[in-house]
């Protein structure tokens, strides 16, 4: 039974990044932000607390992730790569399968992929031995602070932030 068959696969933007500056730096001919209320100066903080930076695809607390060899599982690869361009894929794509079949792998792959052509919005990979990374609790805020370091978005005008729990 090959890889494709093993995994379902669905949805369009890319998993999330702490560091995604690196791959998404905005040049030095962008303007300046204007300059931030002091309500949302708080709010980037208090995020930017929570965010867990070692979620990330590129997080040197991951160390060396595994990454698919050459050649391989080129169907699965395939069918992400051209993902986000589809109207008709819908918004989030998950990928399934038996424990050890590669998942973590091509999640890692094709983060780095969508890095290097600058189309990854962030990344958020969970482990069952990580105190911070094995739960949901922190995850809004994670995805949140990546997309933060791309868009200029006001985080204080998000109804759905609750700075209270």
């Amino acid at each position: 039974m090959d890889l494709a068959n093993q995994s379902t696969i669905h949805a369009p933007y890319s998993v999330i990044n702490n560091t995604i500056n690196k791959y998404n730096t905005p040049s030095s001919s962008t303007p300046k932000a204007n300059p931030i209320s002091e309500e949302e100066a708080q709010a980037r903080e208090w995020v930017a607390a929570k965010a867990i930076n070692s979620a990330s695809f590129d997080a040197a607390e991951r160390g060396d992730p595994p990454k698919c060899h050459p050649d391989t599982r080129l169907v699965v690869q395939d069918s992400l790569a051209v993902w986000p361009d589809n109207p008709m894929s819908g918004p989030v794509r998950l990928i399934s399968g038996w424990a050890g079949t590669g998942k973590t792998t091509i999640a890692q792959t094709m983060a780095e992929y969508w890095a290097r052509q600058r189309r990854l919005a962030g990344s958020f990979f969970f482990s069952r031995s990580s105190k911070d990374r094995s739960n949901t609790i922190w995850f809004p805020e994670t995805i949140l602070w990546q997309f933060r370091q791309i868009y200029d978005i006001l985080i204080a005008k998000i109804a759905d932030l609750n700075m209270g729990y």
